[in-house]
């Protein structure tokens, strides 16, 4: 099930691209949840989770929360170099050079992070765990990532991989 891309960037307000939950259906519970509700067996049902963000230009720089009035689409990264997407290392690589701001939405257990006028929501290792927490809760077949060359393969963090690396040691344990 791929479980991203619930909210765009054209919408006129920012919005997580993969909520694990939120106070509407588009989110990674709900969705999930709606699978099991139809029919679908749990054991057969690999849980999508994205390693890059959906970015927006802010309408005004001082709302910055989910939520807050957005003009389109964020500017391209240097590698994905499309506008309205950053690779998972982009948003490293943009809070460590930058200053971007990292922030942590509790009702929807998800990270987004803004700078002047650009905001992205994006998941990190925080986020991919509670996810597989749900994943292995809800007793699916797994997870996937879309794409493991979009998590941070030179280890800008100090570990390359870290969303993949969490994955791998959730379901080792």
């Amino acid at each position: 099930m791929m479980m991203y891309n619930m909210h765009s960037p054209t919408s006129g307000r920012t919005g997580h691209n993969a909520p694990l939950q939120s106070s509407n259906r588009y989110n990674v519970e709900y969705s999930t949840k709606a699978w099991v509700r139809k029919g679908g067996t749990p054991a057969m049902l690999i849980l999508g989770i994205p390693a890059y963000g959906r970015s927006f230009t802010l309408a005004d720089p001082g709302s910055h929360g989910i939520g807050a009035p957005s003009v389109g689409l964020g500017l391209p990264g240097p590698y994905s170099r499309a506008n309205g997407t950053l690779y998972h290392y982009e948003v490293l690589h943009f809070q460590k050079a930058l200053g971007w701001t990292r922030e942590w939405s509790e009702e929807q257990q998800v990270p987004y992070s803004y700078y002047r006028d650009q905001w992205v929501g994006y998941d990190d290792a925080e986020s991919v765990r509670r996810k597989v927490e749900f994943a292995r809760k809800l007793n699916l077949g797994g997870v996937m990532m879309w794409t493991i060359d979009q998590d941070d393969p030179r280890g800008l963090t100090g570990e390359k991989f870290p969303l993949l690396n969490v994955i791998n040691n959730e379901y080792a344990n």
